[in-house]
């Protein structure tokens, strides 16, 4: 069985309000700052190629992906054609709206103006910003949670993980917002066990649920090293949401997943759509970029594919704006005499 949900046009609205306006924003933010710093003068004809022109106007060797994808801002302003590897000016004034209408950086509505703050300081290219999960941007990154398109997710992954009784394992728990909900879910005899590369989040779970016997083992450790703190057949279900994109090898971990998850256990993945308009815009790939090292895009297609590989089955696909979340079951191997 296979059902796929698409928000309504409503909620589409009340998500992406306001979101175009801040893509705009930003966009012009880049054209002010590089037209000031000298970029169209780095131009020694009309047409350049890419390397050449990221020497000329200076860009630091460990931020040409930063650099690259900003210029596709100034791209999506109508100022650049970037062909392959060349760079084209087609003007060199600021036009009053931007050439591309599907603007929407993300339906992180919460965020926005932490957003527009980096860009104000002129931290896009500075060697040493990144964003990071160390508890600066602690508000960044709750709100980010808060979101409706995590929020949804959320729930939805702790109706198709828990159940009385279940030991659940949650990747990447943050905050641990979702750990309230799975204890009423679980109830008394079930267990709770998490990781995180982190350490203040990991620190603040401990403390936050020391007197709580159901969480159980909060690990701290990068998952991209594999998962062998844990034994074969641990877990009833897994939950993994809004972090792939910060995965190296993907098939790696789903074979991860088939090991520690039983048979017929439940599997909850949030995963990004790269091939729908509000997600290819150039201000979401920006906060993509803004990681160290800058996150990955893994088509949909391609995450189903691998876990079908490994041997799980995507029961239910909700998709909601630019984000999609798989809810996928450990099929039991079959054994031909």
């Amino acid at each position: 069985m296979r059902i796929v949900t698409q928000g309504n046009e409503v909620g589409w609205q009340t998500v992406f309000d306001g979101l175009n306006e801040v893509a705009k924003r930003i966009y012009f933010i880049l054209f002010d700052r590089f037209n000031q710093q000298g970029f169209f003068d780095c131009f020694e004809k009309e047409e350049m190629k890419l390397e050449d022109l990221e020497n000329s106007f200076g860009v630091d060797p460990t931020r040409t992906h930063r650099f690259r994808v900003a210029l596709q801002g100034l791209r999506a302003l109508g100022v650049l054609e970037i062909e392959g590897s060349m760079v084209k000016v087609l003007k060199t004034e600021r036009p009053d709206e931007p050439v591309n209408d599907e603007l929407y950086m993300t339906a992180f509505s919460p965020i926005m103006k932490d957003y527009l703050e980096i860009y104000n300081q002129d931290l896009l290219l500075n060697p040493g910003f990144a964003l990071t999960f160390d508890g600066q941007q602690a508000s960044l990154w709750e709100g980010l949670l808060n979101a409706p398109i995590n929020t949804t997710s959320g729930d939805l992954a702790i109706e198709w993980v828990g159940r009385p009784g279940a030991r659940v394992l949650e990747l990447a728990f943050g905050p641990c917002g979702t750990f309230p909900k799975l204890l009423e879910v679980i109830g008394e005899h079930g267990q709770i066990h998490g990781v995180d590369n982190s350490h203040y989040y990991v620190e603040r779970a401990k403390h936050e649920f020391r007197d709580e016997p159901r969480v159980k083992s909060l690990v701290e450790a990068d998952i991209n090293d594999g998962l062998s703190c844990f034994d074969d057949n641990l877990f009833d279900g897994v939950m993994f949401m809004g972090t792939l994109q910060f995965v190296k090898h993907p098939p790696a971990l789903f074979n991860e997943f088939k090991r520690i998850i039983k048979r017929r256990g439940k599997l909850a993945l949030g995963a990004f759509h790269t091939n729908k308009p509000c997600f290819s815009n150039p201000a979401l790939h920006l906060h993509m970029n803004m990681f160290d090292p800058p996150a990955f895009e893994y088509p949909v297609h391609d995450v189903k594919t691998w876990l079908q590989e490994a041997g799980f089955e995507t029961n239910i696909t909700v998709e909601f704006g630019s984000y999609c979340s798989l809810y996928a079951e450990n099929l039991p191997e079959i054994a031909f005499d």
